[in-house]
């Protein structure tokens, strides 16, 4: 496929926003930019079910201030989808009209089905979880999706928002009491009880959407969270039913001034989390993690699959390392044979009992060793700085908070008071056992990258061999003598540091094959 920029633009219930994206030749796909209106368009019907002028008004003036955006980003095409409140509007036809006259931008109205299918595109494309129910909160309309195995099974849209929730329930109310909650709640309850494929199931719930990320983000906030991310975070039943709490005996203007939560969303975040308190308690499932994923990035995956010809089979890690690769310009080639180094050290020093780890280490090796470079794209002096940085605050989608920094930690690791004092940073998710396990992983890898200094694949395969004076690392060698062995030859002097043993480096030239 040609790279281009294209622009993606949700119109819902309670905002409507604007995502552009670059998209590569390979199909690896970066936000550019995003601009969001919360113009609250289901606020502004007439008794007749029609959007009034008010809401015309306001939905053109945020259109065409993201048209000016999207020829200033030089964007190729604009898809403008709409949602629950257009969905509703006797006068969508009309509004419509006026949209592509006035802007040129044509919408198109997603029905619930297809609204929940981008949503699970959306988490599809960016978690590594097999079977979940997806529950999109949005401001007019919940889509709640059934995924197992990773493919769509079920999915169901009902007319439950955070919007017209607080308008029907809460209007004007400071604070909200149990009273006031328990009618939304019954009505909720008496809906769901009519999905008869959401009873029984035992897999976690994700939610996407401004109510789910603002429960993450308040919760983060009161416990102090130490990593900057909201993607793929988890929370549990209970934490959602303390934040409920918390939001409805909060009075209205004090809501203004509470961590986490996005402004302009105090008055109708009790309904929103109302929503998820009642899915919650209706499933009885603990688990609940936050996608900031949603519908704009289901669509701009759908884009990709079909003009780049990539699947929904591939591996999600892999998938984001190259594009990671791609962005940062990272030596591809140098990058896997470390990899290939790496996780070759690793399995053999397991099987000699030096390190006592399994496969889901070598993955996280793995995925170090690949992007342990990606700092150089900053600047070459002190790579291992920006390669944390750069690992730490960057999404890598399919990883949870704990692996993301683990591979952070990995890829950058220098040496051990380096170390140190970065996961003082992070005591609340990574432990003492962590530290010791990513000092011998980084090492590992240290050995490795001396391997391959010149990303000329000078050592083409190492050997770990038992000898009577302990472990030999052992090297095959296109060279006699090169700058590779005598570097990892010096690191392999500090392993009993690292393993509690004495570990020795040996080159062996690799033979010719004879032509016969």
């Amino acid at each position: 496929m040609k790279e281009k920029n294209v622009a993606i633009i949700d119109m819902g219930s309670n905002s409507v926003r604007l995502v552009i994206y670059y998209i590569n030749d390979r199909g690896a796909v970066y936000k550019l930019d995003d601009l969001k209106n919360s113009i609250r368009l289901s606020s502004h019907f007439d008794v007749d079910g029609s959007i009034n002028e008010i809401g015309r008004k306001l939905t053109i003036q945020s259109l065409k201030q993201f048209k000016q955006l999207c020829d200033s980003r030089e964007v190729t095409s604009i898809r403008g989808v709409a949602t629950a409140a257009l969905r509703q509007a006797k006068n969508q036809k009309e509004i419509l009209q006026e949209i592509h006259k006035e802007t040129g931008i044509t919408f198109e109205i997603l029905s619930g089905q297809e609204e929940a299918r981008y949503g699970y595109l959306a988490v599809r494309s960016s978690m590594d979880i097999d079977e979940a129910i997806i529950v999109d909160i949005g401001g007019g309309s919940t889509e709640i999706s059934y995924m197992k195995s990773r493919k769509l099974i079920n999915s169901i849209s009902l007319p439950y928002g955070a919007v017209n929730m607080t308008e029907k329930y809460f209007k004007g109310f400071d604070v909200v009491s149990r009273q006031d909650v328990a009618p939304l709640l019954l009505e909720v309850f008496s809906q769901l009880e009519r999905i008869p494929w959401l009873k029984n199931l035992k897999c976690p719930v994700i939610g996407l959407g401004g109510t789910a990320r603002s429960l993450a983000s308040i919760h983060q906030a009161k416990r102090r969270y130490s990593f900057n991310s909201i993607h793929n975070y988890k929370m549990d039943a209970y934490d959602i039913e303390l934040i409920f709490h918390y939001l409805r005996r909060t009075p209205l203007q004090a809501r203004k001034n509470i961590e986490g939560l996005s402004s302009g969303r105090e008055d109708i975040i009790v309904a929103g989390v109302s929503i998820y308190k009642a899915i919650m308690e209706y499933v009885d499932i603990e688990e609940f993690y936050v996608s900031t994923q949603g519908i704009r990035d289901g669509i701009c995956h759908e884009i990709v699959m079909k003009e780049a010809d990539v699947s929904l089979d591939e591996d999600i890690v892999s998938m984001h390392m190259k594009r990671f690769a791609h962005y940062y310009k990272i030596n591809v080639d140098h990058a896997e044979h470390v990899m290939q180094i790496s996780v070759m050290l690793f399995r053999q020093l397991a099987e000699k009992g030096a390190i006592k780890y399994s496969e889901k280490e070598a993955r996280l090796l793995a995925i170090a060793a690949y992007l342990h470079d990606i700092g150089r794209s900053i600047n070459v002096y002190h790579t291992h700085n920006h390669t944390f940085y750069l690992l730490s605050n960057v999404n890598l989608p399919g990883l949870t908070h704990k692996e993301r920094l683990l591979v952070a930690l990995v890829a950058s690791f220098k040496k051990p008071h380096i170390l140190r004092e970065r996961i003082q940073q992070f005591n609340d998710i990574v432990n003492e056992d962590d530290e010791f396990m990513i000092r011998q992983l980084g090492f590992i890898l240290l050995i490795a990258r001396a391997l391959d200094r010149t990303a000329s694949k000078q050592v083409e395969e190492i050997q770990v061999l038992q000898e009577e004076t302990g472990l030999v690392i052992v090297c095959h060698v296109n060279r006699k003598r090169i700058i590779e062995t005598d570097l990892a030859a010096e690191l392999v002097k500090k392993s009993k540091k690292f393993f509690g043993m004495e570990i020795s480096l040996r080159p062996i030239k690799k033979l010719k094959k004879l032509l016969r």
